[in-house]
Formats: structure tokens, sequence, C-alpha cells
């Protein structure tokens, strides 16, 4: 299932959840707002290695390389953002 990006109409924070196509637009927020679907650039992974070194992967979202899943975790934590699922 795809993850979606929403900004919540009640207190204006952004957040990801994973949804089925047919209810992405039935999301809430915790706070209990409304979830509005917004767009924003795909999550890209690249994973594999050339020669002895691992490739890390670029994630298009935070506009930074990540070396692994914690190192992804640390820099959401350090810039206030969390992930979702």
């Amino acid at each position: 299932m795809p993850i979606y990006r929403y900004r919540c109409a009640k207190c204006n924070q952004e957040f990801e959840k994973v949804a089925k196509i047919a209810d992405r637009n039935n999301q809430v927020h915790d706070c209990g707002g409304c979830g509005e679907l917004i767009f924003s650039r795909p999550f890209v992974f690249n994973e594999g290695r050339v020669g002895n070194q691992s490739c890390p992967y670029f994630d298009i979202a935070l506009g930074k390389k990540i070396e692994s899943r914690s190192h992804r975790l640390k820099i959401l934590k350090q810039e206030g953002k969390e992930e979702a699922g």
C-alpha cells in the first residue's frame, strides 16, 4: 500500500499514513482533525553495492543521503518530524 502525506485541517501538522488507494481521502489525524492530502516528492530507495562499498540511498523528501533506516529516523527526529506507520 502507498504512503500518503497529509496536513491536518485542525492543527496544521503534517503526517503520513499507509492507506489503500480507495481510502486515501478518508484519513484522520491523532488530534481528530481531517487530513487533507498533500503532494510531495516520492521517497526513493536505492540499495546495493559498488565494489566493497554499500551505496546509501537518497531521500528526496529530506533532500539528504541516508546510510540506513536508523540514520533516516535520526534525521527526522532532529528536524522535529516522525515516521508514520
